[in-house]
């Protein structure tokens, strides 16, 4: 009765962080000696258990919507072991209304990063937790040549396996290429470097932290912001925030270098060097243009990494983007003069020249414009290419997402009116084993779904696979319902697979190293599906079916 009691005040702390779930199952650390103590293996058997009733449940759910998609990722832990991470994108009812849900898995170790062996990796997951292989309808994955290669990646193996298993290419990993590539402006370059170096050196000492919290209390009451933000490489979301941070403390930030210069040693000779470089006009005028930019970009990256988040709702947020872009290059001489005269107010207040750099004319590989003005010169050297580069990326990196969601946009209410039977031609032909029947029986079908939204005014018809799901009856519209749950199935981005990385460095740490798999996947399952309810009575059911580990536990 007192290890049912135990057993029981474990599942009440399941909602709790990774280390109160440790604490509350009386975990030691997995080494070999610990894992032969009958406390440490009991808590291991139980972990388990309750991890393969959590993804027993999230498969029930996947068979039960049929149709889904495989989101993946890999990295390697703590123990230099390489990861992958396997998340299922489906469509599930919940409070009488179809929701998009996307669930962790599990993690597998990986001795092959080829895309046979990875695709073999998961196609064998996916079979022994139960998975019905050949509903797979999408797959989403970074762009890598071993996940997303056409002749020999992991996208073309599974789709010989499943041929309606579309590829996507992550849209927020679209986004971050088409940043990055975006960045090959002399004057932009140089602004991010000295930006990172900036804030590392700062960030370094808890002295310096704490002389740029004073100079911002000092110079900038009014900000919210008392540290700067890192560039992160991979989590763009910070590096947007990092730019908009920066310009907007940097009276501060120079307020503190110049405090920390007149220090000696190498502290004061790295602050004299930071000091140099920021306090020019290329790099302040530099410093504004990135964070207007950033500024724009920060909520699609919010947007674009969202879990119920369809192709539709994507692109028009991707379309809004480009918009803006394009028409603040059509009117860069209008846009850049409000820049230029934010830049110049800040070096007015930090007694910075705005002049124009040396120019030299018999170099070619220099900005050296023949202009009127500083405003002129800047805009040229600057602010255009850096806009026109970004425009290039973006019509680029996102086409893979406007050709799927052109092709598949037919059904959907908002667009149904202007849209006739042939538009789906291609579709019909696609998912013909799913519809399962002939292509008169869609055309009635799809006849009576406008007959249905010609009425209603454009603002009130849904926009997204799942809002038009939400209205369409499986019972009236069969063939339509079909498209529209494989359509909303299709995957966006691998945020998901990606949130279970931070997952994995909270529970496989240094003095865990050696935790077995099966372990981790169960305390990951526990951490990251913590709705997903598992009974006491569930559990000691499952280890009924072996009497010697029920015995270790009564």
């Amino acid at each position: 009765m007192k290890r049912q009691q135990d057993l029981s005040q474990f599942f009440k702390k399941r909602s709790k962080t990774s280390e109160g779930i440790e604490n509350s199952a009386t975990t030691q650390s997995a080494s070999a000696e610990s894992s032969s103590q009958p406390e440490a293996s009991t808590s291991n058997e139980i972990i388990d258990v309750v991890g393969k009733l959590i993804r027993r449940k999230i498969v029930e759910e996947v068979n039960t919507a049929k149709f889904f998609t495989v989101l993946v990722d890999e990295t390697v832990d703590v123990s230099k072991a390489d990861q992958l991470t396997v998340c299922l994108r489906y469509v599930t009812p919940k409070d009488g209304q179809q929701v998009l849900r996307e669930s962790f898995l599990s993690f597998c170790v990986v001795k092959s990063k080829t895309g046979a062996a990875l695709a073999e990796s998961i196609l064998k997951l996916l079979r022994d937790e139960g998975i019905v292989v050949s509903n797979m309808r999408g797959q989403g994955y970074d762009g890598c040549s071993s996940m997303s290669g056409i002749y020999k990646g992991v996208q073309a193996e599974l789709r010989k396996v499943v041929p309606q298993a579309l590829y996507f290419h992550c849209a927020s990993h679209c986004l971050n290429l088409a940043i990055a590539h975006s960045v090959d402006n002399t004057s932009i370059k140089l602004t991010i470097g000295t930006i990172a170096s900036t804030c590392a050196f700062i960030s370094a000492s808890s002295h310096r932290v704490r002389l740029l919290q004073d100079s911002v209390e000092l110079n900038l009451p009014e900000s919210s912001a008392r540290r700067l933000k890192p560039l992160c490489p991979t989590r763009w979301v910070e590096s947007h925030k990092a730019y908009i941070t920066f310009r907007e403390l940097l009276v501060p930030i120079v307020r503190t270098l110049e405090a920390l210069a007149n220090e000696p040693g190498d502290q004061g000779a790295r602050a004299n060097e930071l000091l140099s470089t920021i306090c020019k006009c290329g790099f302040v005028v530099s410093l504004f243009v990135l964070e207007r930019f950033a500024a724009l970009f920060l909520p699609l990256s919010v947007q674009l990494q969202a879990r119920d988040l369809d192709i539709f709702e994507a692109q028009e947020a991707i379309e809004s983007i480009a918009t803006v872009l394009r028409a603040s290059r059509g009117d860069a001489e209008r846009d850049f003069r409000e820049i230029f005269a934010e830049a110049s107010s800040i070096c007015a207040e930090l007694e910075v020249d705005v002049r124009l750099p040396r120019l030299c004319g018999r170099q070619i590989h220099r900005e050296n414009h023949s202009v009127d003005g500083v405003e002129d010169y800047f805009r040229i050297s600057v602010y255009i290419p850096y806009a026109d580069r970004l425009i290039e990326e973006f019509d680029s990196m996102f086409e893979g997402i406007r050709e799927h969601a052109t092709k598949l946009q037919f059904l959907l209410p908002k667009f149904v009116e202007n849209s006739s039977f042939d538009d789906l031609a291609d579709a019909l032909v696609f998912y013909e084993t799913d519809l399962n029947c002939e292509d008169s029986v869609v055309r009635e079908e799809y006849r009576r779904w406008k007959i249905k939204w010609s009425s209603v005014p454009g603002g009130a018809k849904p926009a997204t696979a799942i809002d038009a799901l939400n209205h369409c009856s499986p019972r009236y519209f069969p063939k339509i319902a079909t498209l529209l749950q494989i359509f909303a199935t299709l995957p966006v981005t691998t945020a998901s697979a990606e949130r279970t990385f931070s997952c994995l460095r909270l529970l496989k740490t240094y003095l865990r190293s050696v935790m077995i798999e099966e372990r981790l996947n169960g305390l990951t399952s526990m951490h990251l599906q913590p709705d997903i309810s598992v009974t006491p009575e569930e559990v000691l059911d499952v280890l009924a079916l072996n009497p010697r580990k029920l015995n270790l536990i009564l």
